[in-house]
Parts: structure tokens; C-alpha cells; sequence
């Protein structure tokens, strides 16, 4: 029995801007379902970062994760950027194998509308 310490690190780019990153980590056992909810509404919506991760460790020390995560930005406070325009939601789910310790890029993406740019990257790691 060991647990999993998974970590999940969203960068967001706006233009030629510094990226904002955000990260979550939850620490679950090796088989076991782990879950980070954190909303917060404004007048006329809601934010959030909602992350769900079930880790498995492999017999040749691999770790497939099952992932999913919702983010819902705040609105661009950006140079630049429409006043409190309202940045696209992004909604993944995928499964991947992970070398322990060793970040991996989940995904690049573009906003449907403006030069925003979001990366994902989980790291899971097995704590003895």
C-alpha cells in the first residue's frame, strides 16, 4: 500500500504576457479516488478549479492516472484584453501513464476567441 501525490498545473498565456499558472495537488492511495473542489462566484458567474484523479501504480513503476479537471477562469484583467471578457471553460478527461516523479504535458489548447493559450501538465510521484 503506498500513496500517490498528483499534481495538476494549468498555465494560462494571454498575448505576450507572463503565464499565470495555477496548481493543485491532492495526495490519494495507489487505487483510490481523490478529489479538489474550489468555486467562487461573482455577480453573473461562478469560477472554479475542480480536479479528479485516480492513480494507479504499475508493477514496472509506472503510474496511469485517470484524470479530469474543470476550470473556469476568472474574466481577463489583461493588457489588452476586452474589459472583464468571460475566458472559455476547459473541461478534460483522459488516462495516461506517468514516469514516477516526471511531468507530463496533458495538453495545449487556444482559446475559441483571442490569443489565450492554456497548458496542462500532471506529475504524479509515489510516496513512500
Amino acid at each position: 500500500m503506498v500513496n500517490v501525490r498528483i499534481e495538476l498545473a494549468i498555465s494560462e498565456t494571454v498575448g505576450s504576457n507572463a503565464p499565470i499558472r495555477k496548481t493543485v495537488v491532492l495526495i490519494t492511495g495507489n487505487g483510490s479516488r481523490g478529489s479538489v473542489r474550489s468555486t467562487m462566484a461573482r455577480p453573473g458567474y461562478q469560477m472554479g478549479l475542480n480536479v479528479d484523479a485516480w492513480p494507479h501504480v504499475q508493477r514496472d513503476g509506472r503510474i496511469s492516472v485517470s484524470v479530469t479537471f474543470q476550470y473556469s477562469p476568472e474574466a481577463s484583467q489583461a493588457p489588452g484584453a476586452p474589459s472583464l471578457d468571460r475566458p472559455a471553460d476547459l473541461n478534460e478527461t483522459m488516462e495516461v501513464y506517468l514516469v514516477d516523479g516526471k511531468p507530463l504535458v496533458l495538453s495545449q489548447s487556444a482559446d475559441p476567441v483571442g490569443d489565450r493559450k492554456v497548458t496542462v501538465e500532471v506529475t504524479a510521484t509515489v510516496l513512500k
